[in-house]
């Protein structure tokens, strides 16, 4: 059986693809099973390497626009940009011919699921959020089966409808396995120290980069150690004493970002699904800083809210927010673990996290149960 997978714009899409990936094929192995996976993603050469070096398997681009809910001259041209990427996605099921599509959502994966739907192509998605997406809200239309990260979306279609299933938001298996050697090795932080692991996200944060800088210098002078994950966006340079002090700062981490989760007792993130089920399934205390209303449709918010509600997380509101705010919460959180421990203790109580696993047995149960006639080229 062939399958194909889709989604792409941020990490947040891919990640959970190559988690499910490489549970299929672990799944496969052990049922003699012969699933052979293609990805369908942006022209973006981050999103390529990743497909390609953690689940090994064939990457095709396509070009295509995005869906906004606002009025913007953009969306005329992003109309026939989407157009464009269906055509294309339409080609290359022709050619890759596979018996069932699978998007995790992002702009990207709209096409790729029309496509497959003018083909007769059954179609499997994952919502990550809590709040169903624009691309989403569409696909689900089309989905032949719809898994979620939260029980409560489930209000967002009818009670009755059978092709729901909340299994949470998959993780990779390797996220799991930081090590707290490795972790110290990489920064050469102090293991006598507790540490903050800062990020923002697949992108990174401006706004979040800028909140810890105006703070750094106050949370080392009180022992605090820092990893901080910028992203891309420009940060002011560190100063010496502040490096001394025990500041880390890395554009990007790949594969050791989980020994920085290692090594790290508190965590400030955005609240995107992928990062927060990682730390979550990773027992970490969390400071969550979702993106505003201003800059997004409110999705991490909500993301955030839940977490929040659960006793798993705390969550700070952007537009509010002040340096100084920040550097009491955190390093309240450091002086009195208190706090920590009661979200450590609330998270291990957590259901949902073998969200990879559960998809990838469903896709074993519908390859043993097929025929092994692939579709014809021109369905």
């Amino acid at each position: 059986m062939r399958l194909v997978f889709t989604g792409g714009g941020t990490g947040g899409h891919v990640l959970p693809n190559v988690a499910i990936i490489q549970q299929l094929k672990e799944a496969a192995a052990r049922k003699h099973l012969e699933i052979d996976c293609a990805y369908i993603g942006s022209n973006k050469p981050a999103e390529r390497r990743l497909v390609e070096r953690e689940a090994d398997i064939p990457f095709y681009e396509i070009s295509t626009g995005k869906l906004r809910r606002y009025l913007s001259l953009e969306n005329f041209f992003d109309f026939f940009r989407v157009f464009r990427g269906t055509i294309q996605a339409w080609r290359l099921l022709g050619k890759l011919r596979p018996h069932l599509v699978f998007s995790k959502g992002g702009y990207v994966s709209l096409p790729v699921v029309l496509a497959a739907h003018f083909r007769h192509i059954p179609i499997w998605i994952h919502e990550a959020d809590l709040s169903l997406g624009l691309g989403t809200r569409i696909a689900s239309r089309l989905a032949d089966r719809i898994f979620l990260s939260f029980e409560e979306t489930r209000r967002a279609f009818d009670e009755d409808d059978e092709r729901l299933m909340v299994v949470g938001n998959p993780i990779r298996t390797s996220v799991l396995r930081g090590n707290k050697a490795r972790g110290y090795a990489l920064t050469g932080l102090r293991r006598d120290r507790p540490a903050i692991l800062f990020m923002g996200g697949s992108l990174g944060s401006q706004a979040l980069n800028d909140l810890l800088m105006a703070i750094a210098q106050r949370l080392v002078d009180r022992g605090v150690q820092l990893v901080h994950i910028t992203g891309a966006q420009e940060v002011e340079p560190a100063s010496s004493e502040l490096e001394a002090g025990g500041y880390r700062r890395y554009a990007f981490l790949g594969p050791e970002l989980a020994d920085a989760y290692a090594i790290s007792d508190l965590v400030v993130s955005r609240a995107g699904s992928g990062s927060l089920f990682e730390l979550l399934a990773l027992n970490k205390p969390m400071v969550l800083i979702p993106l505003p209303l201003s800059a997004s449709r409110g999705d991490q918010i909500e993301n955030a809210y839940i977490f929040e509600k659960n006793g798993w997380a705390i969550t700070l509101d952007q537009d509010k927010l002040t340096a100084d705010e920040l550097f009491m919460t955190l390093a309240g959180l450091m002086e009195d673990r208190s706090r920590s421990a009661s979200m450590i203790s609330r998270q291990k109580k957590a259901r949902g996290l073998d969200a990879a696993e559960e998809v990838a047995s469903q896709l074993v149960a519908f390859a043993s149960t097929f025929s092994g006639e692939r579709p014809a080229a021109g369905r």
